[in-house]
């Protein structure tokens, strides 16, 4: 019984040092993580938020340059600058964190906003314009093939085509 009472000891103070190591870790990062999520009041998980309505490619390339449109890249910073539709915004999405009230005041003045992640498969573009839309923005749809689809039938980008693009 008293070797059992040491195992756990021992567990227990692993476990302890481990916590200890990983908030001091945390703490030095530049961009530390936070220890509480700040989720918004009426958080629901990615699988049951309504996602926006699509547009196909076709569509869009018919709307690209034309008053009153924006494209919104709603990828990681990185994944931006490597490549992007010719003149889009880049407002990157997470789902846990609210779009900002600039972010959604700054999209008010376009009759539509297309907003696109890297494949018909990602998820961020959909909800961006799920939320979006339930944000009061009106003329908000998501790029059904992404940036993906947009290179492949010939749309105007800037930097390189994405990482697995087949042509």
């Amino acid at each position: 019984m008293n070797e059992l009472r040491k195992i756990a000891a021992q567990a227990a103070a692993l476990l302890v040092f481990s916590a200890f190591v990983a908030f001091v870790t945390n703490a030095v990062r530049d961009d530390r993580l936070p220890l509480v999520m700040p989720f918004p009041p009426s958080f629901q998980c990615p699988s049951s938020e309504k996602p926006g309505d699509p547009v196909r490619v076709e569509q869009a390339l018919a709307f690209f340059g034309k008053p009153g449109i924006v494209f919104v890249d709603a990828r990681k910073t990185e994944a931006f600058r490597q490549g992007h539709i010719e003149g889009a915004r880049h407002i990157p999405y997470s789902f846990v964190q609210p779009l900002s009230k600039e972010t959604l005041d700054s999209l008010r003045g376009y009759t539509s906003i297309i907003v696109y992640c890297n494949r018909e498969e990602s998820e961020a573009s959909k909800l961006m314009a799920g939320e979006l839309a339930q944000a009061g923005i009106n003329g908000v749809v998501y790029l059904e093939k992404g940036f993906a689809g947009w290179v492949k039938k010939g749309g105007r980008y800037t930097g390189m085509a994405p990482k697995g693009y087949d042509e």
